[in-house]
């Protein structure tokens, strides 16, 4: 169990971060919205990469608004697929990992991300220190074959009608996480350089502004066998904020059950388990809008699979012959 001093850093340290950022007025454009944003911590902060030395693979994917019907851009579903390789090296205190984020909309318009992420992780006391950094390329698409601009005599529309488009820019980000035992909490801002995306001359440019997120999580040990692990975070978007609220209950570290809540969007169940000696971890949500019903549809679906690999080394310890005048090890 938690002290009620260890209780308190995590609050007060939380509590003082969130009050900070909430006073850095800062634009943003949202990065496509996960609900399993505790579970795919290098997605919502770099700084996580290898932390502890933890390797592995993971594949994410999210259907937003299933059988969402729209009136003027056709029908079809909201997707965001996430492919994450990390890897640790736990004597090096390094980490890194390659991520690749496609999310695409039923109209045509698309944002992809694929980056490079790199971890240090510096023990502080009884806790981890962690900076980390994310370079790659965002790619905005339209699909003009399926977008369909709202004013004829918009000057793109002989450029993107029938044809495919896409535009790239170097990306930056950056992230900060400080951890114990038994919890955590960072910051990650993303789109550092505001990368900009130019498809005409006619029409200027169209940028990605810098988006930070706040997050944390504490791990309370109801019993030896049941664990109580309540997360949160916080994003900007648009010069407003996006809180979520979530916590799951961990049986025997085995399966898992859950919840969470993101502010004036959905509630959301979840579960999870794990199977082939913990080797692979594999998790479901289901969120149910509250808000602006009307234009959304009311069910999103959410999984991932992760595939944990053994802790990588580059040191290793070998066993020297023991040799004495009376016996003889090899």
């Amino acid at each position: 169990m938690l002290c009620k001093k260890t209780n308190f850093s995590f609050l007060s340290i939380s509590f003082l971060l969130s009050q900070m950022f909430l006073f850095f007025s800062i634009q943003a454009q949202q990065n496509p919205g996960i609900t399993f944003y505790n579970f795919n911590s290098s997605y919502s902060n770099p700084a996580t990469v290898g932390l502890n030395g933890e390797s592995f693979v993971q594949l994410h994917y999210r259907n937003q608004w299933t059988q969402y019907q729209s009136s003027y851009d056709g029908s079809g579903n909201l997707g965001t697929q996430i492919a994450t390789i990390s890897l640790g090296v736990d004597d090096l205190h390094l980490g890194g990992g390659l991520q690749y984020m496609n999310d695409l909309t039923p109209s045509g318009v698309g944002l992809q991300f694929m980056r490079s992420q790199f971890a240090y992780h510096y023990a502080i006391g009884d806790g981890v220190l962690s900076a980390g950094a994310q370079i790659g390329i965002s790619t905005k698409s339209f699909d003009g074959r399926v977008f369909r601009l709202r004013d004829p005599n918009d000057p793109l529309v002989n450029e993107f009608t029938g044809k495919s488009i896409a535009k790239s820019s170097f990306d930056l980000g950056l992230g900060l996480l400080y951890s114990r035992d038994r919890w955590s909490v960072g910051a990650y801002l993303d789109h550092l350089n505001s990368p900009s995306f130019a498809f005409s001359s006619s029409a200027g440019q169209s940028s990605l502004l810098p988006m930070l997120t706040v997050i944390g999580s504490a791990n309370f040990e109801i019993s030896e066998q049941i664990v109580f692990n309540p997360f949160t975070q916080v994003r900007s978007y648009q010069g407003q904020y996006v809180g979520d609220l979530g916590m799951r209950i961990h049986f025997a570290k085995l399966f898992w059950l859950g919840g969470n809540y993101r502010t004036d969007d959905a509630l959301s169940g979840m579960f999870g388990f794990s199977i082939w000696k913990k080797q692979i971890d594999f998790a479901y949500a289901l969120d149910r809008t509250i808000s602006n019903q009307s234009i959304k549809a009311p069910i999103s679906h959410e999984f991932f699979v992760r595939f944990n690999l053994p802790n990588f080394k580059l040191r290793k310890n070998i066993a020297l012959p023991i040799n004495t005048p009376r016996f003889k090890i090899n």
